[in-house]
Formats: C-alpha cells, structure tokens, sequence
C-alpha cells in the first residue's frame, strides 16, 4: 500500500475509480507546488491532478522543501468526496513548530486542520454575494457571540449544495449534538520544549558556568539507559544566562531528571545549586549605556569593570548584547541580571563611571524620572538613546508614581498603619512675589509636598518676622533645619539658599552648614538659586562663580543632583540653569525623579521637583468627633462595663486595678459610641475652572514661546492668570466672611487672627552658647531648665514594680476621706470644667465624665477615698504629659525659658484635687487665711486688687509729696524649683491635716513627666516642684510665698504679691532713708529665697522711685544678690504701665494702639461693600475690643475725663463703628454711637471703673461648692 492510499484510508475518504489519480507518487521524492482542487457546479469534486506526496520516512530527508498541507479530515459520502486547501500562514507556522518539537507529522497535521474545522455561518446576504463571486462582507457578531469568539478565524467548508459556509473553530458550548471521537490536544500542550534554569546561591561567573555544563553532560553519560522512547534524556540547548544556566527539555522526564540531579553536582567545592521551573525564571533586562571613549575606556568591558569597582554592581554578570561606535563615545546594549537592575534603581540608574556619572536606560522603565533622564542628555555622562528605543516623552502629565491619580491621593482605611511614601520636595526662587506664592500654597495643597526649598519668598508688610525661629546658622540668605525623615543614614539636613550674584565666593553661611553636618554625621539636601554657570549642573558656559562653586562641590564631597540642561531660569533675553540642588553621597542616591517642570511658577525661575526615596509611612491621621458621640450609647456600654467593679478598695494594688478598670470602661465605651474619622485633604478654596484654563494657556504659550520667541503672549497671559488669582482669592475670602452668621465663629476666626506667628519648639540655646543638635538634646535642655533635678525614666509604662511601702491607713485617715468625699462635692467637682479640654494620658475629657457621672461617681467615691486615706496616687494618675507652649511678647525664642511647660494630667485626677482644694480653702485656711496682701488664686481678689492697693498707696505719697521706692521682683522658676519642705512647711503652718499632707507630698514625689518633641519622646522623673496647669498648685505656691509676707511683716516691711510677682514699697520723705529700708527689704526677700532653694532674677528686677521730685541726687543705688539694679522711670506690672509720676500717658497709648490692631483684624473680616455681618463685627468690638482699652480702668479712670484722652478714645470707637456699619468716612460720630447704642468710650470707662470698685469692696466669700 503506497503512502495515499494509506492517507485515504486513515481519514476515511473514499474516490471511485475514476476519480483515482493516475500518477500517484514521485520516484524522485521531490515536491511539486500543490494543485488547487476544483468544486463543480453541482456539487461534484473533481479532481484535475493530485499532488506528489512524500511519505513520513522522507520528510526529514527533503530539506528545504514545503511540508505537507492538506486537510485531515474530510466528511464522507458521495456528495464531498475529496477535497484540498492550502494552509494559512499560522497554520503552517503550527505545524512546522509541531513537528519541530518532536511530535509525529501526521499527528501534527490532524492537530492543525482539526483547529481549522466548523467556523460561523455567514448570513444568507453573504452567502448569496459569496456565490456571485463577490468579497463577503465583514461578519455581525451576534448577541450570544463575545467579542473574543467573534474575532477567532473560521474555516472554509461545503455544506453540501454547493455553498460555502463559515463555521467557528471552537464548537461553541451550546452546540447540540453528539462530542467528536477524538479530543484534539491545544496547541499550548503539543509543545513539550520547556526552558529551566539552575543557579547557584552566589550568581555563577563564565567559568562556573562552564564547568556546570560539563558536569551535566558527565550525568547524561552516566544516566542508566531509558526503557522506552518517552524515557530518553532530550535537550533542545543550552545558555549561559547572567549568573545562571538555562536548559531546554524536550519532555517531562527530562526536565524531572534535571530536577533530580541538580541537587548532587558539585562543579567546584562551594556549589550550592539549585532548580528553577520555567515560571520562576530571571528574566534579565536590557540596559543602554553610553560613555565617552578614553584612554582607559576603550571597550564596553572597560567600562563595566569601572562600574563595578565604583559601585555595588556586580557587572560581570551582564553580557554585551550590542557596540555601536559615535562620534562621542561608545553606546552598548547590555543584558542586565535582576539583581543589578534593582540596584541599578536605588543609584536612580545613575551609577559613577569615573568622575562622571553614567546614565543606563533599562528597557521598560517608563516612570517620568527615566524619560527626563533620558530626554535631557546630561554633561555627566547621559546619552539619548537611538530612536529605536523609544524613549518615553517627559511631561507633567506623567504620573510621577507610575500611579493613577486615584492611587495616589488614597488614604488607608481608618485605624490602619497608613501607606509607604516618598518625601516629596519642590524648589523655586519666587522672586518676591504674591502670585508666585500662591501657586506654591496650591501645590502644597494638591500635590501632597512635603518640603519646599524657598529663595527670596514674598513678605507681606506687616511690621512682623513670620516664620520658624533660627539657630545660629541661619542668615537672612540661609535657612537649615533638621528633618525628620528615614534616609537610613544619620540625620537629614534641608537647606535653601540664597548665593548673592555679586559675590564671586560661596557664602560662609553654606561653608558653616557642611562643616556643621559633616561634624554632627547628619546628611545634607541643599536647595539654592546659585547664580553661577557650569556645565556640569547643566548651564550653557563655566562662569568664575561658576568655577568656584563647582570647587567648593568637589571640596566637600557634595553631589549635583541637577539632571538635564533644561533651563531653570527663563526670561524674555536668557535662558540658564541657575537653581542647583546638591546633596550629601548618600542622601543623593535617595533621590529621584528630578525634573523642572513646565506648570508655570509665576516668577522668573521654574519649578524644580523631585521625590526623597526615605519610604517613610504615611500615617493615617484619625480622629474622633465629641460632636458625633451618641452618648445614650456611651451611657448604655458603661454601665455593663462597670458591673464588674470592686466593691471594696483595701490596698494600693486594688486601687490600681480599680483605676485601670474604670479608665478602661470609659474609653472603651467611648469608642464605639463615637465613630472613628480620617482626617481628610485640604482643598484650595479659592481655586476655580477658569484658573485651570488660564494656567493650561499660560504653559502653552510658554513652550510655545521658547521656540518662536513670542515672549510678549506669554508675559500678556501670565499678566491675565495673575490677575486672576488675586481676584479668585479676594472673592473667596469675602464669601468666607459673608457666610458668618453665628457670635462663635467670628469669636474664633478673630483668635485665629490676633495669634501672632507661631513659634514652634526647635533647637535651642544652651548656656554655653551653642544650640542643641536633635530632639533629644532639645527636650533635655527643657527638662532641666524647667524640672530640675529631674532624671530620665526608662519608660512611662506602668511597670510592674513592688508597691511603695505605706503605713495602713487609721480610723481618722477614713473619717475624713468621708468627710471630704462625697456624692456632691464630686459632682461639683465634674461639672466645674469645660466639656472639651486637653485629655491626660488616659484620653478622658470632661465630657466623658459629665455625660456618665450617674454611673461614675459611686465607683470615684471610692477610688478617692482609699487614694486619700493610704496617701497613695494610682500609677496611671502619676503619668503627665507635657506641653511647651511659648511666652507672649518674647524677643529670642531660642532660651528655653521663653517656653511654659503645661501639664496635663488625668481629669479623673483633677477632680480629686479639685475636692481637696475645695475643702483646704473651706477649712484651714478659712481659720488661718493666707496673707491679706497676696491677692493671687483667692475669691474677690484680681490682678485689680493688686494694682489698686499699689496704685492707692502710692497716689498718697504723692499727695504728700513724698517718695515711694518701689522694687518689683520676678522669683525664677517659681513653680518649677519649690522644694517640698518648704511646701510640707507652709502646710503645716496652715494647719493642714496630716492625712492631707502626706497625699500631696506622695503626688508631688511621685511623677513621672513625657515630653514629645517632633515623634521623639522623652520621660523624666520629677523630685520638686509644682506642676504648672495642676488643680492644687496655685495654692500650694500661696502657702509657700505667705511665709515671706508674714516675715516681711515681722520686720514692718511693706510686701506686696502676686502668685511669685513680689513688690517691695517703701514710702517717706527721706531719700536715703527710704533706700535704707527697701534694701533691707531686698536682702529679706532674698535671705528666704536662699532659705527655700529659690532665686531672684535681678535682671528682671525693676526699680522705680514713685515722686513729683525732679532731683535723686540722695537715692542709693540698690543691689540684688550683688547686682547693681538701675532705677527706672516706668514699669510694667500686671498687664498696666505705671509711670514715675502717675500720668498714664504710656498705658493709654499702648493700650489704644494694641485696640487697633485688633480693629485691624475686623478690617480684613468687612468691608464696605462685603464681610461680616454688621451684628458679628459690633460683637467683636464690643466683647474683644473694647476689653483691652477697661482692663484695670480702675487705677486710671480719672484720665478720661481730660480732653486730649476723650479725643483718642472717640477716634477708637468711631473706627468701630465705621467697620460694622460700612457707613462712609464723613458720618458723624455721635451718630454712629446712637445708631449702635453705643455709649462714649470715655463714659464706659468710668462706668467699668465704678463697677470694679464696687466688686473690690464685696467680700468675695460666697462659696461654689454645694455643703
């Protein structure tokens, strides 16, 4: 039987005899082209003449010849007898890899045709032009056909009248009828070539390489012979990959036989293989690097032996794929191990070739970091790649993350520990201006920016320094700043700079930041416009500046970080890279995707932006909102949660189980009735559509410009969008002020207003004159500044240490507990705070206590009584946390005593001390009260009090002409530095119970205080002193200072105070005499600060003689701790400037000025024609305003009644009004006042003056507290 009979025979085709081919084989085995059969008009296939076929034994033999390429099967019958058709190019592509991969030809052939058979019908139009001869038309898919299927080819087939029908290749899975005989295997699962790869645990050189193949041929050659065919060990070849061996198997046993033996090959001693399946494969990249051709560079490998000496590459792994030689140097194609690439990516693909910095495209890289570094060929080594590469276009439109908008502004989900980050900076010049601030501020609020490096910002003249407070380094033309950032290295220094034009050298204020950072090991990231040319940062020409900053960058191991020569200062004349970005070793590998970007800046310098790969996490800043709260639900979640509670307190462990227990259950229950928020966004308020159009045409014209010159279009359109932006902002604060309709709102916008700029804790000043170097040294500077004798606690963590051995408590420690604590007094005690105040550590707020005091202070009675009768404060309660806020009206805020330390406590706590205050004032001290000329922390006493008795006294010197020698003292750190002797002295003096004392001497010995200064915290324990912000240390301090008053009066010596302000007058008609006494006076008050561990500062100390007299020639000059104290002719004491001969002409200007600039803050709240309205802004004179100008009237009222003073006054007030009415500048005064049914200002003055005196002469002893 010849091969076509047995062809005919295996696909069950049958031809009668006529139809039998008369030549049916080829003697020669030679392949003739094949002939088309022809379809009869009826149906009939005739054949005209049949191909030469060659059989399968042949095939190998007939090189270069068409394979075989007929239908497999074909459908029985007299009506299609025999048929052929001629492959497409895909099938004959399948079949030629088919066989190529070991799988038997006729096999392969009836794989391919079966994938060709049953295609879609076409539609009967189709089939009718189809038969004219016409091209059919494009097949509708249709509604239970999916795109993929419809897109899939159809085959050819007879219906059997003669028409040509499609049908799909696939039969589809609602075909009715029975499956075919025989399942065809996918074309995927007909190849059995798979690529598998070994490697080593270090990446394998050449010769490994080598010898590894060797070994695996010596296994082959040892390998037991195979049973059968499928058995046989088959490798279609062999490559040595970058640091790793591929093998291609031609079967599954092959690649389980690899498997196997990879494992016992030990090619060299230390080999430690291993296999790779063909999922796990490395794929290497491809990288394109251009260097520049030396004497020591002339071949690629050259230059890869350079990079592996300068950098952490292992460039012995790459294989040179490609070398084209250029006029400048040498571009290789090469392939890169993915080890290198992820390395190559931490240098930016920017690693050190010589003393340059090479550029290596990676192939796929499309972030616009990589288009920028590739669009922008740099002086340093950076090449364009050839045009084939297609390199990615630049453009802001890029996302810079390679992530969608969405992406990037996501937040994490409430509660969750928030995202990975890059630090975002961005540097500009704004040349001063306002427009270009303002597209700063949009940025920073849309951009998600981090850091921006300024030069010459816009100021806005108000007479104020705004900004964060220098450190010693810091210029009016350098400003550097820690930065709290994970660079992995040390510290993070950021600088901008300002580097003058006319100055050839670089200035010494930037010589002193490198020296201080390369002394302190802190990384360096400087912003400066440098004003100097050089090719290298990527200008045009080499200037001298240019010369000398560049040596100045060499000198101190600096990086230009600059990529590019895309100008970064663009004008109508010139065009220059002046703005350069420089950087310590380290901190430049962590910088990426540096561009200058094309969004217009509105100032003559581009913006320049780039990301600080320091992966910092991005934190989700939650809160929860008090507003929000269901507090039926707090109520319902608290009472099952104190059912448990102890029913009695017996010892100190108890009560700390107790307190936690009731400090658990209110904070627990308040978090699941108060929804946790995320804290959102900001948006520009002020940022509308037309400003987008406008910004888009003004960049257009902008890139337009640099080509065509047509600068003045681009200036016309930047003139439009500036214009623009300031009436945007204008217009969006004015709807702001209109939308205030509530007394609240404009009381907080205008506290917002009147804060004078924020001066932040930083680095400060210690006593040597040097500055602190980091947070650490920073809050211990504070700390022993403010506590001292502090020491440094290893954790605020309760510990679970041995409790402190106490005395158990007596029958009379009981008693009074009772007495003390009770259902009332605490409610009273509760219901005394504000709802929303600074929590402690434990995160109670009064509110939480008010809202659940029905359930709570049957549990507190307890809690307090067993915390007072063992004179013992639960450890949660002796956890404070401290807060810095700085003092009002200081010049220099880099000495830590230009901060007030503020603690905050538990609340539960303080209204314990709050009962016990209650009861000290309410018992002893109303049997021994404190010393009638202290008039701080008292009922019926104020700061008027103070100043009424000081003023009266001395009016009536004056009266009698005589002199009053006056010397007002400040006791340092009063509060900070009191002992507790002295407190245990002035309570027992008092006659405090002794139960009482011992409570708050363990209170006061006992704390421990945290202090957090930018994510660093540091905890110290206290030895003395009172906490500043307690419920009970006002008064422990009046107990305190009352010992010196009482001694003053032993001595007939007049002493007057407030809290620790001390005045000592002496009044007489003799000057020597009357200096005699007030300095024994002085060296009274100084013997028991000494006494008592205290100090006066004698350069805060004032003197001032009080008198008509024109001659002091008979004054002594007085001394305080050795100090020689000048007199002075004016004092400021409580608020009130009081000068030497009582005219009050200094306090009515001071305090009439500082009035106008609170007006002033109306004003930028109204207008004429827009702003608050006119009820608010007659409140805020009425209720913030006009305050200032009565504050203490008392002592000064008679001077309204001269003309000069009624004149200022009427001024002030009509400016009032004119602000809340928008009335014009000619209505009368007096008109305004009775429109406003406002009184003269000079009438209420002596209205508050008289209702002050008669507050002065009520006894003040009505007490608050329920009996």
């Amino acid at each position: 039987m010849d091969y076509m009979e047995r062809f005919l025979l295996e696909n069950n085709i049958t031809l009668d005899d006529d139809e039998r081919p008369e030549h049916v084989g080829s003697p020669t085995g030679s392949m003739p082209d094949l002939t088309a059969l022809q379809l009869g008009s009826e149906g009939d296939s005739q054949v005209t003449s049949v191909p030469e076929l060659n059989p399968p034994e042949l095939e190998s033999a007939n090189a270069g010849t068409r394979p075989i390429e007929m239908d497999s099967e074909m459908p029985s019958g007299s009506d299609l007898s025999f048929r052929k058709r001629n492959l497409s190019g895909a099938a004959r592509k399948r079949l030629r890899r088919l066989k190529a991969g070991g799988m038997d030809p006729a096999e392969a052939y009836k794989l391919v045709t079966e994938q060709l058979a049953n295609a879609r019908a076409p539609s009967t139009g189709q089939m009718a032009d189809m038969s004219k001869g016409k091209r059919p038309i494009k097949r509708i898919r249709s509604e239970d056909e999916s795109p993929k299927d419809h897109a899939k080819k159809a085959t050819r087939v007879d219906d059997g009248s003669g028409s040509i029908i499609l049908v799909p290749d696939e039969p589809s899975t609602t075909q009715v009828g029975p499956p075919p005989e025989t399942s065809a295997m996918s074309f995927k699962d007909a190849l059995t070539n798979v690529r598998v790869g070994i490697r080593n645990k270090e990446p394998m050189s050449d010769a490994q390489l080598g010898l590894l193949y060797k070994d695996i041929l010596r296994a082959i050659l040892n390998a037991p012979m195979p049973k059968g065919p499928e058995f046989k060990i088959r490798t279609e070849g062999c490559t040595f990959k970058p640091g790793w061996l591929q093998v291609i198997v031609k079967n599954d046993y092959s690649r389980k036989w690899l498997e196997q033996i990879v494992g016992t090959l030990k090619p060299w001693p230390e080999a430690e293989l291993s296999f790779i399946n063909e999922k796990d494969l490395p794929k290497a990249k491809i990288g394109i690097l251009h260097f520049r051709t030396e004497d020591v560079l002339k071949t690629p490998r050259d230059a890869l032996n350079l990079l592996e000496k300068q950098n952490d590459l292992q460039t012995g792994l790459w294989k040179v794929l490609s070398v084209k030689k250029e006029r400048d140097g040498i571009t290789t194609a090469l392939s890169i191990d993915d080890a290198s690439v992820k390395a190559l990516r931490m240098l930016n693909c920017r690693p050190q070739l010589g003393f340059h910095k090479a550029y290596i495209h990676i192939r796929g890289d499309n972030t616009l970091a990589k288009a920028e570094q590739v669009a922008g060929a740099s002086q340093s080594g950076a090449k364009i790649p050839p045009p084939a590469q297609h390199a990615p276009k630049a453009g802001p439109s890029v996302q810079v993350s390679g992530k969608t908008a969405k992406q990037q502004n996501a937040k994490p989900k409430p509660g969750g520990r928030g995202t990975h980050t890059n630090t975002q900076v961005v540097q500009i010049n704004l040349h001063h201006a306002r427009a270009a601030t303002a597209v700063l501020e949009k940025h920073f609020t849309q951009k998600n920016l981090h850091i921006a490096l300024i030069q010459e910002p816009w100021l806005a003249n108000t007479n104020t320094v705004s900004g964060l407070g220098s450190a010693g380094l810091c210029s009016d033309d350098l400003i550097a700043a820690y930065v709290n950032v994970k660079s992995g290295k040390g510290r993070l220094i950021v600088c901008s700079a300002y580097l003058d034009g006319t100055k050839n050298e670089p200035s010494e204020e930037l010589a002193k930041v490198v020296e201080y950072a390369c002394a302190n090991n802190a990384e360096l990231l400087i912003g400066c416009d440098a004003n100097a040319h050089h090719t290298n940062w990527g200008s045009t020409d080499i200037n001298d500046r240019g010369e000398l900053l560049h040596d100045f960058v060499l000198t101190n191991r600096l990086q230009i970080v600059n990529e590019g020569c895309k100008p970064t200062f663009v004008t109508r004349s010139r065009k220059e890279v002046l703005d350069v970005t420089l950087a310590t070793i380290h901190t430049a590998k962590l910088i990426s995707n540096w561009h200058v970007s094309d969004e217009p800046s509105m100032s003559d310098h581009r913006l320049i932006k780039f990301a600080l790969n320091t992966s910092n996490i991005r934190e989700t800043i939650t809160f929860r909102d008090v507003k929000a709260t269901d507090w039926d639900l707090y109520r319902r979640k608290l009472q099952e949660r104190l059912q448990d509670f102890p029913k009695t307190i017996r010892s100190p462990e108890t009560l700390d189980y107790a307190v936690a227990q009731a400090t658990e259950a209110i904070t627990a229950s308040y978090e699941e009735s108060c929804p946790l928020r995320t804290v959102r966004d900001r948006k520009v308020t002020w940022w509308n559509k037309k400003l987008d159009v406008l910004r888009g045409e003004a960049r257009r014209l902008f890139n337009k410009a640099k080509s065509t010159d047509d600068w003045d279009r681009y200036r016309k359109a930047l003139t439009t969008y500036n214009k623009e932006i300031r009436k945007a902002k204008r217009l969006s604060w004015r709807k702001f002020c209109e939308e205030i309709t509530k007394v609240p709102q404009g009381a907080r916008i205008h506290k917002v207003l009147s804060k004078s700029p924020t001066n932040q804790l930083g680095l400060l000043k210690k006593p040597d004159g040097t500055f602190t170097a980091s947070a650490e040294e920073t809050l211990n500077l504070l700390a022993s500044t403010h506590f001292p004798g502090s020491v440094v606690a290893p954790d605020i963590i309760v510990q679970n240490t041995p409790h402190i051995r106490l005395s158990r408590p007596l029958n009379e420690d009981w008693r009074r507990a009772a007495k003390y604590f009770r259902p009332n007094n605490v409610e009273w005690a509760i219901d005394s705070f504000k709802p929303i105040k600074s929590a402690g550590y434990d995160d109670i707020f009064p509110a939480l206590l008010q809202q659940g005091k029905t359930m709570l202070i049957p549990i507190l009675i307890k809690i307090f009584r067993a915390s007072f009768a063992w004179g013992y404060i639960p450890e949660k309660w002796t956890m404070v946390k401290v807060c810095f806020i700085p003092k009002a009206g200081k010049k220099d805020y880099s000495q830590p005593k230009s901060f007030r330390p503020i603690s905050l406590t538990s609340f539960l706590f303080k209204s314990m001390e709050k009962v016990i205050d209650e009861c000290i004032r309410d018992g002893p001290l109303r049997d021994n009260p404190l010393h009638p000329k202290q008039h701080a922390y008292q009922k019926g006493k104020s700061t008027e009090t103070a100043l009424l008795e000081l003023t009266d006294r001395i009016e009536r010197a004056l009266e009698d002409k005589q002199i009053a020698l006056c010397a007002f003292l400040d006791i340092e750190g009063a509060f900070d530095n009191v002992t507790i002797d002295a407190l245990s002295k002035g309570m027992k003096a008092k006659g405090i119970d002794e139960t009482t004392t011992r409570w708050i001497e363990f209170m006061l010995l006992n704390r421990t205080i945290s202090v957090t200064l930018h994510g660093t915290t540091q905890s110290f324990k206290t030895t003395k002193g009172c906490p500043q912000g307690g419920v009970l240390s006002p008064l422990l301090w009046l107990l305190v200072v009352d010992q010196l008053l009482v001694e003053a009066s032993k001595n007939d010596l007049d002493v007057h105070s407030y809290a620790d302000d001390v005045v000592a007058c002496v009044v007489g008609p003799c000057q020597s005499t009357v200096s005699s006494i007030l300095q024994r006076s002085l060296n009274t008050i100084n013997t028991w600060c000494t006494e008592n561990h205290l100090s006066v500062n004698p350069s805060k100390t004032t003197i001032v003689p009080f008198t008509r007299k024109r001659k002091l020639d008979k004054l002594v000059m007085l001394t305080v701790k050795g100090t020689v104290v000048p007199f002075s002719s004016d004092v400021k004491y409580l608020g009130v400037t009081i000068d030497q001969r009582l005219t009050w002409n200094t306090h009515i200007n001071n305090v009439i000025q500082k009035a106008k600039i609170a007006l002033g803050i109306c004003c930028r709240l109204a207008g004429t024609k827009w702003g608050l309205n006119p009820r608010i802004a007659l409140w805020l004179y009425t209720a913030i305003v006009r305050p200032i100008i009565t504050y203490a009237c008392v002592v000064w009222w008679r001077k309204t009644t001269q003309v000069t003073v009624i004149s200022k006054l009427d001024g002030l007030q009509r400016l009032a009004c004119l602000i809340s009415t928008g009335a014009m500048s000619t209505t009368p005064g007096a008109a305004l006042n009775a429109l406003l049914n406002l009184p003269p200002l000079h009438l209420f003055i002596a209205k508050e003056a008289k209702a002050s005196i008669y507050r002065t002469n009520s006894t003040g002893d009505d007490c608050n507290m329920p009996p």
